[in-house]
């Protein structure tokens, strides 16, 4: 970067980084760039971090929750899907204000790749409340049912089959097949209330 031109900060890895695709900006940030050197290509690029990983995921927490202080939100790292992704999971307790909870998949040159919310955060609230759980819902419910009893297995590795009606219920398929780890399958009840029964095979 040769010369800020924005108000808002221009922060390597957060608002600004290069790859093989060429230089991106995000956050506001607008500047002038440059690459060094006469080669071809540019110069290899930091590393981002942990803790670099876990702020983004933060800030860009609370630019989705804009009601929510940074010091309301809190980060830790989860089982990384891959060496070249952090998996980061967030939650944020506002005083007197509804949870909400979710998790950022970062690259470790400094993209965003996804960030997701839990279903049964706040942004999410109002899903149970309508009479029911749609079949989407009751997917979610489940695959984060699982991954709640199975802290480390990152939820792309999760797969939930179309619910079928179980009575007063609808029963989820899901098997997990985590990279390094033992696979496990079962079933999940979800029931209209939003109450999971899950089961083992």
């Amino acid at each position: 970067m040769v010369r800020q031109r924005s108000g808002s900060a221009c922060t390597q890895g957060y608002s600004w980084g290069y790859d093989q695709g060429g230089i991106w900006v995000d956050h506001g940030c607008r500047a002038d760039f440059a690459l060094g050197g006469g080669s071809a290509a540019p110069p290899a690029q930091a590393q981002m971090q942990p803790n670099d990983a876990m702020r983004l995921c933060k800030n860009t927490a609370s630019g989705r929750l804009p009601g929510v202080p940074l010091a309301f939100i809190s980060t830790y790292r989860g089982t990384d899907a891959d060496s070249n992704t952090y998996m980061i999971n967030f939650h944020a307790q506002p005083p007197g204000g509804q949870s909400s909870s979710g998790f950022c998949i970062i690259s470790k040159n400094g993209r965003l790749q996804n960030f997701q919310f839990d279903p049964r955060s706040n942004n999410n609230a109002g899903a149970s409340n309508s009479g029911g759980q749609t079949p989407q819902d009751a997917m979610r419910s489940c695959k984060n049912a699982v991954s709640a009893r199975l802290p480390n297995v990152p939820l792309a590795f999760i797969q939930v089959d179309q619910p079928r009606v179980n009575g007063g219920s609808l029963l989820v398929n899901f098997r997990a097949s985590p990279p390094n780890g033992q696979a496990a399958s079962g079933s999940c009840d979800v029931f209209k209330n939003g109450r999971v029964n899950l089961q083992f095979r």
